[in-house]
């Protein structure tokens, strides 16, 4: 692999269940690692391609970059047709796309092999530790192609494993970013490459059946031979948690930091889905993309452990939002700087 290189990675928790029969359920683990090898050209060719797919079916292109999510919200049943189009308009500035998928026919898991030691059930396993496959596929990606490369990851979080500690055993060159499948082009790719697999796929998981979405849509990717699937179920005992501790990740996580203080009448849950399409939302986005950052909706319990006064900034948007950074500072915290609608619109 040529020196320089950038692979984005984003995961999922894949799952099918019967319509009729919803109480039976099938669970696998599943990433994608997206390669460049120039990550700036890549980015324009990304927001180009966009623009296009969105022309073509004269609809407004309402995000500066898109998860899966908001692509399948916006484009309904065009999704997989310009999804596919999408991927085959940035075929040429992709290296290579890497399908990880980890399936363990296992009753029971074992946990935390260097303490107590636990045994859960193989669903219960797969929830506790979906958020953070990927870093599991970075480690396994730098086994197989070496350090010569940059790594972007959507952010995650769990507990300790062995994989994370051979990963930073090496000192890779790693950048994780909160919303990374919003503000990130390579980490959204990699999100629009498992939705098309969520998508489509069919029949007993497999290379063929999580290949095949891809191959069908995108037949420059296909022609090219660009697509590599990886079976994770060999490397079970690197997913598994070693101890019931947190991963430290703080070192890794990309600055700047836009830290919505977002603190809403009515429960976030409610009238989060709203705000995700707002003019603020996608300022806050735009200007996280113009910086090179990222951006979440703040924790007051956890983000004054990690965020940067130098670097990061603080969003609020109404009284109650200025009110909520009003008494955090009573608390005497050392806080980022505030932006305000006036500033971003």
């Amino acid at each position: 692999m040529l020196a320089k290189a950038t692979v984005g990675f984003d995961s999922l928790l894949f799952e099918r269940r019967g319509i009729e029969t919803p109480e039976k359920v099938f669970k696998a683990h599943l990433a994608v690692g997206v390669t460049v090898e120039k990550e700036n050209i890549f980015n324009s060719i990304y927001d180009k391609a966009l623009d296009e797919i969105f022309k073509a079916k004269e609809m407004k292109r309402r995000k500066c970059i898109y998860k899966g999510h908001h692509f399948r919200l916006q484009a309904k049943s065009d999704s997989s047709e310009m999804i596919g189009r999408f991927l085959d308009e940035l075929s040429d500035s992709i290296s290579r796309i890497d399908v990880y998928c980890g399936y363990y026919d296992l009753e029971d898991i074992s946990i935390y092999g260097e303490a107590s030691g636990q045994t859960i059930k193989r669903l219960t396993f797969l929830e506790r530790t979906q958020n953070s496959f990927h870093h599991v596929c970075a480690w396994r990606y730098i086994e197989d192609y070496g350090l010569d490369c940059k790594v972007k990851m959507d952010y995650f979080s769990g507990e300790r494993t062995l994989a994370w500690d051979e990963l930073i055993k090496k000192k890779p060159d790693i950048e994780l970013y909160f919303s990374g499948c919003e503000c990130n082009p390579l980490i959204s790719t990699a999100d629009l490459v498992l939705a098309l697999i969520d998508l489509h796929q069919y029949g007993t998981i497999s290379a063929l059946t999580l290949l095949n979405p891809i191959k069908k849509s995108c037949p420059n990717l296909t022609s090219s031979r660009k697509l590599y699937y990886h079976d994770m179920k060999k490397y079970l005992r690197m997913v598994t948690p070693i101890v019931p501790l947190p991963m430290n990740v703080s070192p890794f996580i990309k600055h700047p930091i836009f830290f919505i203080v977002w603190n809403p009448e009515a429960p976030r849950k409610r009238v989060k889905p709203m705000f995700e399409w707002s003019p603020l939302y996608n300022a806050i986005v735009k200007k996280a993309v113009s910086e090179e950052g990222c951006f979440k909706l703040i924790s007051p319990e956890e983000d004054h452990v990690f965020w940067d006064c130098e670097k990061d900034k603080l969003v609020a948007w109404s009284q109650a939002d200025e009110e909520m950074v009003g008494w955090m500072k009573q608390m005497d915290f050392e806080t980022p700087p505030v932006l305000t609608k006036k500033d971003l619109i």
